[in-house]
């Protein structure tokens, strides 16, 4: 220490000490925040999956199958009438103004 400080240091009092040991903790301490997947509680482990068997694989797999043959019919549904309307604007739009004279 310096000596010119250390003149100027004193005791604490039993007072100034209580008071303190009352105040808040100045030390960071990490917090756990709660994340909701579960953390590391090893008390209590999850059930391992079932192994599925062959043909509720093949059950699964069937089910998808068909579900995306639904969802592609309905794309391809909706893209052929799009087609279809912007054909029709088209052909209106060459009937009242005519084609270009570039068009081939």
């Amino acid at each position: 220490m310096n000596s010119r400080f250390a003149s100027q240091m004193r005791k604490r009092t039993a007072d100034e000490r209580a008071e303190d040991a009352r105040a808040p903790s100045k030390e960071y301490k990490l917090v756990k925040i709660p994340t909701g997947r579960g953390g590391n509680d090893n008390k209590k482990q999850r059930e391992p999956r079932r192994v599925l068997t062959d043909e509720e694989k093949a059950a699964r797999l069937a089910a998808m199958q068909q579900d995306n043959v639904h969802w592609r019919d309905d794309v391809r549904a909706k893209n052929v009438a799009r087609g279809r309307v912007e054909d029709e604007e088209e052909k209106v739009e060459a009937d009242k103004n005519g084609y270009a004279p570039s068009f081939i």
